[in-house]
């Protein structure tokens, strides 16, 4: 998943993934994550579970245009989509 991603996998506290709400504080490159959705919350810790999704929209004349993101999540997270869910780095 990590490559396919576009990611380096790595060693992040136990967690499978980071995101802007799920901040490892511990691991190897922990503070090394470029957080480049922003930060929000308290972190803490990463994330468990990993969530692939594609959404297709249209602008102007294309309805065809692809957008595909990988979210993190723990259990109990709200599961908006949003850009603070998208994951910035994640373990095999």
């Amino acid at each position: 998943m990590c490559t396919t991603a576009g990611m380096t996998a790595t060693t992040i506290d136990g967690a499978r993934c980071a995101a802007s709400e799920r901040r490892p504080s511990g691991g190897a490159n922990a503070g090394s994550i470029n957080y480049r959705y922003g930060k929000w919350g308290g972190g803490g810790s990463g994330g468990s579970t990993v969530e692939f999704r594609s959404r297709t929209y249209s602008t102007g004349d294309h309805d065809d245009n692809v957008v595909s993101y990988y979210y993190c999540w723990n259990p109990g997270n709200k599961r908006d989509h949003d850009g603070t869910d998208i994951v910035v780095a994640c373990k095999p």
